[in-house]
């Protein structure tokens, strides 16, 4: 949380997008998914917003993962089928991660 909190006007983009994503894996991971969700689509407009694509690819393979694990699994699997929308939108190769994720 403090390192979403410490942001300023000089974190690049990528800081930007990565310190809220790992917040939301955090919130997720400890079980708090309400929590999570909301920090994830935070996360997924900023990327979006700018241009963090690879980024957005990356945090949607980890926001799928969370909502399996947590037996989530038809928001999963809505989710996975946003990271390969987004990667077909983009033209950003899916990487064996991805592919584990989504093939779960």
């Amino acid at each position: 949380m403090l390192a979403v909190e410490l942001l300023d006007e000089h974190a690049s983009p990528h800081m930007e997008v990565w310190h809220r994503a790992k917040l939301a894996d955090a919130l997720g991971l400890a079980g708090s998914m309400d929590a999570a969700r909301t920090r994830y689509a935070q996360t997924e407009d900023l990327a979006i917003r700018l241009g963090q694509i690879r980024q957005l690819v990356g945090m949607l393979n980890n926001y799928a993962y969370i909502e399996y694990a947590a037996g989530s699994h038809d928001r999963a699997a809505a989710v996975a089928e946003r990271l390969q929308a987004a990667a077909a939108q983009f033209g950003v190769p899916l990487d064996p991660t991805d592919l584990d994720t989504i093939g779960s």
